[in-house]
């Protein structure tokens, strides 16, 4: 009975996961490349777990096996002694394997979830990396400009380049990452257009002023224009929107209300469950 109770405790510290720690995914996930890389870490803790649950439980089996071998083998007495005993341990390992199958069933409906927000957050930076770049028109009279003065953009950043594999916090606090305490704020990205503000931003039209391409308080220092010539000013077509969440009774994440200045910066900006 006290390898039964041993074994079930194990099981359930094993279930409710490490201690919690100061470090939460929410505080690291600064950017839509390192959210990426924080779900991919806490995909791998939530199923590393199940392993060693697994390990213990089937363990189990070929134990009651010996026990049931050596019982027949004994007296009428000890039959009647370890009848009971091995019945208690033979439901309490079914009704273990049935706990876990279940628990397998929904972490694997998680992970592919959390899977799926991560590719997503690295399909963002990947969006975000390109961008309007800073060029010279090569005249100052829009009326003269060369047709070969199209709009350019920055080279797409994919892959490592556009978000390094390795997240340093990862190797302390990974595991710390998928306690429930540490999860009651999340954050997660979504892009969004570079939007249209009442003054000038980048990108932007532009002229030359002592090398940068300037559009009122938009300007891209020493941007190789020559002299005062018509430019365009690079900067971002699209955005990683950040938003905040919070795990509510249900376990869904709530979007924070948004507050009044962030209404005024993004009329757009509305509350968002995410499951």
């Amino acid at each position: 009975m006290a390898k039964v109770a041993q074994w079930h405790l194990l099981l359930a510290f094993i279930l409710t996961v490490a201690k919690a720690d100061d470090k939460k995914p929410a505080d690291v996930a600064t950017d839509a490349c390192k959210l990426g890389r924080v779900l991919q870490a806490i995909v791998t803790q939530l199923e590393g777990k199940l392993q060693p649950a697994a390990a213990t439980i089937s363990a189990k089996r070929p134990l009651i096996a010996q026990i049931m071998a050596a019982t027949g083998q004994g007296s009428a007495e000890i039959h009647l002694l370890a009848a009971p005993i091995l019945l208690k341990l033979t439901t309490a390992v079914t009704s273990a394997e049935r706990k876990l199958k279940t628990l397998t069933a929904k972490t694997t409906a998680l992970a592919a979830k959390l899977r799926a927000e991560a590719s997503r957050a690295l399909a963002i930076t990947e969006a975000v990396s390109v961008q309007v770049k800073t060029t010279d028109t090569g005249d100052t009279n829009a009326g003269t400009l060369d047709q070969k003065y199209n709009i350019q953009f920055t080279a797409l950043k994919t892959g490592k380049l556009a978000c390094p594999q390795e997240l340093p916090q990862a190797a302390q606090n990974a595991d710390n990452w998928i306690h429930p305490e540490n999860l009651k704020t999340m954050v997660f990205y979504r892009l969004k257009i570079n939007a249209q503000t009442g003054q000038a931003r980048l990108p932007t039209l532009g002229k030359g002023a002592g090398g940068a391409c300037t559009n009122g308080a938009a300007s891209v220092a020493n941007g190789g224009i020559t002299g005062t010539n018509l430019c365009i000013a690079g900067g971002p077509v699209l955005v990683a929107d950040k938003r905040t969440h919070a795990a509510a009774h249900n376990g869904k994440y709530i979007a924070q209300p948004v507050t009044d200045m962030e209404r005024e910066a993004d009329p757009d900006k509305t509350e968002q469950a995410l499951a």
